[in-house]
């Protein structure tokens, strides 16, 4: 599509996907109810009520609104990492091959941690993750403006993709744990939603912070943003750890 049509095809075929998505969904029912509704049948005894999305939400509203914020920054920080680093790779002149050659790497480092990720989170805790992430993703943007040739960005790039790669599976992973037994589907709809408002808030943040400063400046806001969500998420993530459940008493807290 790109020799065809150049960067318009691209975007067609994106919005070509989306929209046979949007069908495909709207097309399919709720397997789950349906399901429910056999087993019911199976079992001689009237199926369960189907939860409503809202009654869901509302009823664990102090999860969302607790470890749903450090979700939040989480996909901030991981989305303007996307924008940043291209941006910044604009600004000190490098073309589209070098800056794809700085993303190559990065994501070469992202990827390598995958399984080592997933194998920490599930021998020492969430929290062990997710801190972490969430620190070295803050230090890559923070050394964003110190960036000024190509194997520097290449070097600071890959240390954000490192980060990236510790919190693998995060996101999903503490919706599952947090999750409740009745209407998971619908808690983990809400879920996925705060995610993908975190998503659409980094890039916006960004474009904010350029307005009104600079790109390096943006870049250190978001490395703030990130500390800031280690340090939330070093308080809340335990607690709803299956592994590494701390007491709610020893953080001072009431329980879950």
């Amino acid at each position: 599509m790109l020799t065809r049509w150049g960067k318009p095809g691209a975007y067609a075929v994106g919005v070509v996907g989306a929209m046979m998505a949007a069908v495909l969904v709207a097309m399919t029912g709720d397997l789950a109810a349906r399901q429910a509704a056999r087993q019911a049948a199976r079992d001689a005894r009237p199926p369960e009520r189907t939860l409503r999305v809202g009654e869901v939400l509302r009823t664990h509203r102090r999860v969302l609104t607790t470890l749903g914020i450090g979700v939040l920054a989480v996909a901030a920080t991981r989305s303007a990492r996307n924008a940043i680093v291209p941006l910044w790779a604009e600004a000190i002149g490098l073309d589209a091959a070098a800056t794809s050659l700085v993303f190559g790497i990065s994501g070469a480092a992202d990827m390598l941690l995958f399984y080592p990720a997933g194998w920490a989170m599930d021998r020492f805790g969430r929290v062990f993750v997710a801190v972490p992430s969430m620190l070295v993703l803050g230090c890559g943007m923070m050394l964003v403006p110190l960036a000024g040739s190509m194997w520097s960005l290449v070097a600071v790039a890959t240390l954000l993709g490192v980060g990236n790669g510790i919190g693998s599976g995060i996101l999903m992973t503490l919706g599952a744990d947090a999750s409740p037994a009745a209407g998971r589907a619908q808690f983990l709809g809400g879920w996925r939603l705060m995610g993908d408002v975190g998503w659409a808030l980094g890039p916006a943040v960004v474009s904010a912070v350029v307005a009104v400063a600079s790109l390096g400046a943006a870049s250190v806001v978001m490395g703030l943003l990130a500390w800031a969500g280690a340090g939330w998420l070093r308080v809340w993530v335990p607690r709803y750890d299956p592994i590494r459940r701390e007491p709610a008493d020893r953080q001072g807290l009431p329980g879950p």
